[in-house]
């Protein structure tokens, strides 16, 4: 039955994909506890014709604006340290921020990128836009810790009102979690509500360092984000990481309970067994999670719960297929070689429709990068303008419509182009 289900997605799905790609984006501010340096936002879109953006800070100032097209993006140096737009410390935690956060708005459909450069940190957040970045109900993910040697590690949630008068509420705080400078019972933070108005944010974050807070390490994940009106929400880590001191950056903008699915493919990183870890935090009870098609399922967990699958998992093709009985927020925690270098994304469901065309801009500002493509099986993928398409697309095992490929290095302006839909990390 599971194998007639899925015919049928790959043939027949009419269900509406959602992007990056959008005319306007709404981004919550970053909170940086330690390690800040270079700031930068990176604008990039698949149109041959000039796009006009203006970025605007919450209050909708003009920061700067710039003319792209799909051969011309923009990389803008958007300061250093915490003078630097859209990055906050921890003085402005648990306060209602007007200007922070950022407003980009566009005349054609366009890709906003945030990357931060530290030495031996780095993070690349990538904005979902309004129309399916906004909503009213998330859970947030975070890399995955170890418990040894938490030193200045913190997972943050940050999140961003597009009306007026809008309520956000953080629930399901699971026992012994402690948000920096937020009342407590019982060694557990309540319940925090705040009020915010068109443009404004709040960023709230656990110390893993945090005197008596046991469940800051792995337990910030899952809380439960909800507002009366569409926000913007980023989660995620700074610093993270599972091997003691080595720590590095994780934050990405996420989309809303209502567009997450029961479909996903991750392509592995350079990590070990520590760093390589998909991350899923069920939305709703008695969730089943699936992975590589095998019918018994590897874990059952409940609405706020949380399961890290191990490296394993991962197929001798360095991807993974998970499937999950409900849908479910997934997060990927992985790593380049060294495991200092660890990062998180927000991963996407598997769509029957989508983009064809995606720009990674200056592909190479944070350290050197590897690229991961997620295409349909005997579709054609091109790269930066090669007239021959990529061989050697690696299959998926328990889902047949897809293939992965993985290609690393690469410096510049990264292009990739396909008959059909793509998925581009």
């Amino acid at each position: 039955m599971k194998k007639f289900i899925l015919s049928l997605i790959c043939l027949f799905s009419l269900l509406d994909g959602y992007s990056q790609l959008d005319v306007k984006h709404y981004i919550p501010p970053l909170y940086g506890r330690t390690n800040v340096q270079n700031h930068y936002m990176i604008l990039s879109t698949s149109s041959a014709a000039p796009v006009n953006v203006d970025v605007k800070n919450g209050q909708g100032t003009i920061l700067f604006s710039v003319v792209i097209t799909d051969v011309a993006p923009s990389t803008t140096l958007l300061g250093t340290g915490y003078a630097a737009d859209g990055i906050i410390n921890t003085a402005e935690l648990n306060t209602v921020n007007p200007t922070d956060g950022f407003i980009v708005e566009a005349s054609a459909p366009i890709y906003v990128n945030l990357r931060h450069v530290q030495n031996a940190q780095g993070l690349s957040l990538n904005s979902k836009g309004a129309s399916t970045g906004l909503g009213t109900r998330f859970r947030s993910g975070h890399i995955f810790n170890s418990a040894a040697l938490p030193h200045v590690k913190a997972s943050e949630i940050s999140v961003m009102a597009s009306e007026d008068n809008t309520t956000v509420t953080f629930t399901d705080i699971k026992p012994n979690v402690v948000f920096r400078g937020t009342p407590t019972t019982a060694g557990t933070s309540n319940d925090i509500v705040v009020n915010l108005n068109a443009g404004e944010s709040y960023t709230i974050a656990a110390w893993l360092d945090e005197p008596g807070a046991t469940g800051n390490v792995n337990d910030v994940n899952g809380t439960l984000i909800t507002s009366t009106k569409p926000i913007a929400c980023n989660t995620g880590s700074w610093l993270g990481g599972a091997h003691g001191n080595l720590r590095d950056i994780g934050v990405d903008q996420i989309v809303p309970a209502d567009l997450i699915g029961t479909q996903y493919i991750f392509v592995e990183g350079d990590g070990n067994a520590n760093t390589e870890r998909p991350l899923v935090v069920a939305e709703y009870n008695n969730t089943d999670i699936f992975v590589n098609g095998n019918p018994v399922p590897v874990a059952n967990i409940n609405a706020g719960e949380y399961f890290y699958l191990p490296q394993t998992a991962y197929s001798a093709n360095d991807n993974i297929y998970i499937e999950t009985s409900e849908p479910v927020f997934m997060y990927q925690s992985l790593s380049g070689a060294s495991p200092a270098a660890t990062s998180l994304n927000f991963i996407p469901p598997l769509r029957c429709n989508g983009f064809k065309k995606v720009v990674i801009p200056s592909v190479n500002l944070v350290g050197v990068p590897t690229v991961s493509i997620t295409a349909r099986t005997n579709a054609s993928v091109f790269v930066n303008g090669s007239a021959t398409p990529l061989t050697g697309g690696l299959t998926v095992p328990g889902n047949g419509c897809w293939v992965t490929y993985k290609i690393p290095g690469g410096v510049g302006d990264f292009v990739v182009e396909s008959d059909s839909i793509i998925n581009v990390a």
